[in-house]
């Protein structure tokens, strides 16, 4: 897609609408009455607070009840727009003169563990030079296999950086589906969300966003 210099060329799409709530399951029933479907629901912190996604052909909603309804009419707690290049939007928004909250920054030269998990240049030239002198940068994120990164390699040097690839290593499986069997190990609060197999592809495709961890339920199994 090709972008024009405004701000507005920069979105494709509306991505959700939030709304917060004092009673989540009955925003849900109510929803669902009008022919939403649930995308995944989960737990925002450890006091019981769950946000949930629910979508009704190409309109999404972000529900909570984390910080309670205003209950006045007409009050959206905030919209969301879908966008492929969120740092051209970002600073076309600063250039239009929208009060836009900056990003917090990566100070340069001051950790001593870096996992670079995003997967793209940018993130991984960030992460080298996040890295301080004798620190070790952990490159987990997979990168297209067309990518390239720019590095200076005399900061390397100077920086006696650790660079390091991360690769799954497939003779590890026997032992943590073993862990798993065990009951050492909980995964569960790892999951996000679980999704209908209908619904991959919106996911892959970046439609269904603020998920973490995703589970995939086969029509007639359980989730």
């Amino acid at each position: 897609m090709a972008f024009n210099k405004s701000l507005a060329g920069y979105f494709d799409d509306l991505a959700h609408v939030g709304i917060p709530t004092d009673d989540l399951q009955t925003t849900i029933a109510f929803w669902e009455k009008l022919g939403f479907k649930k995308q995944g629901l989960f737990d925002t912190d450890n006091q019981g607070h769950q946000v949930v996604f629910m979508k009704a052909g190409h309109l999404m909603l972000e529900i909570w009840d984390s910080d309670g309804a205003v209950r006045q009419t007409g009050a959206i707690n905030h919209i969301s727009l879908n966008v492929e290049d969120a740092d051209g939007a970002y600073r076309a928004a600063k250039a239009e003169g929208f009060n836009v909250k900056e990003p917090d920054a990566i100070k340069p030269d001051s950790y001593d563990i870096v996992v670079q998990a995003v997967g793209l240049p940018k993130t991984q030239e960030q992460a080298v030079e996040a890295a301080r002198r004798g620190g070790q940068v952990l490159m987990f994120g997979v990168g297209n296999p067309d990518s390239e990164f720019k590095v200076n390699t005399y900061k390397v040097y100077q920086k006696q950086l650790h660079i390091q690839g991360s690769f799954i290593n497939p003779y590890t499986f026997e032992d943590s589906v073993a862990l798993l069997q065990s009951g050492d190990v909980d995964p569960l609060p790892l999951i996000s969300n679980v999704l209908d197999f209908a619904h991959v592809e919106d996911f892959v495709s970046g439609k269904l966003g603020n998920i973490s961890k995703a589970i995939v339920k086969v029509a007639g199994e359980d989730a």
